[in-house]
């Protein structure tokens, strides 16, 4: 009888072994929660550097003038840097903003064919503002209506990066509004961006058929410079007020 029960014992341990195994086996190692990780799937991006953009002249025939200029981008330990320099004869204020396009507008995006590039045609090849280049470049829209005055002029503004693309990623994007903003994860690529700078002489000659967007004033508002953001490798000369 001693001997049956410990044969049955014997069987019921290398049974229960077995599945102890097996149940070690099946286990699967944890699942990478989606949520963290980049569902867009964006290429990785490391922002620091430099960054040149020259500009030239757009619609230049409504003035009958050529504006050129550069716009010089700083970005390291958090702290961004532009200088935008514009050799232009307009007594004006000159709204400049990096937008979300990555080629200036050409011929083909003259939709109405009277020889300009109005806001509404601009709107269609460039898209929104992302960052105004005016008195607060970590911000959308704080510092905004406090932009560089002409004749020729030459701006420079010091902010915080992580502020920025913070703001960058804040809100909900509306379709009546002048800025675009950043989609979850996206990169903010600055060397596939354009920069564009707006307004011209009060006595300049703008016809009825260039279009705004909502209540902007023509002469204001006009685009006369474009130029797109390159990276380089080279430093950038000049004094900075924060030097990296």
């Amino acid at each position: 009888m001693n001997k049956i029960f410990y044969t049955l014992l014997i069987l019921i341990l290398i049974i229960s072994c077995g599945k102890s195994k097996n149940n070690k086996e099946e286990k699967k190692p944890p699942q990478t929660n989606e949520n963290n990780s980049n569902s867009n799937n964006y290429p990785p991006e490391n922002p620091e550097g430099n960054y040149i953009s020259f500009l030239r002249p757009l619609n230049n025939q409504v003035s009958g003038r050529l504006p050129t200029g550069k716009v010089f981008i700083k970005i390291k330990s958090n702290i961004i840097q532009i200088k935008s320099f514009l050799d232009d004869d307009a007594k004006s204020f000159h709204i400049q903003a990096i937008y979300e396009g990555s080629e200036c507008p050409k011929l083909q995006h003259d939709i109405n064919q009277d020889g300009l590039i109005d806001l509404k045609e601009l709107r269609n090849s460039v898209g929104k503002i992302l960052i105004p280049l005016d008195s607060n470049i970590s911000h959308q829209e704080d510092g905004f209506n406090q932009f560089p005055k002409g004749p020729s002029y030459t701006y420079q503004e010091i902010g915080s990066y992580e502020d920025l693309i913070k703001n960058l990623y804040e809100g909900n994007e509306d379709e009546f509004s002048l800025f675009e903003k950043l989609k979850q994860n996206q990169p903010i690529r600055l060397h596939e961006r354009v920069v564009i700078i707006h307004g011209t002489d009060l006595n300049a000659k703008i016809p009825d058929s260039f279009s705004v967007i909502s209540d902007e004033k023509k002469h204001i508002s006009i685009p006369i410079a474009c130029g797109r953001i390159q990276k380089i490798k080279d430093s950038i000369p000049g004094d900075w007020p924060y030097e990296i």
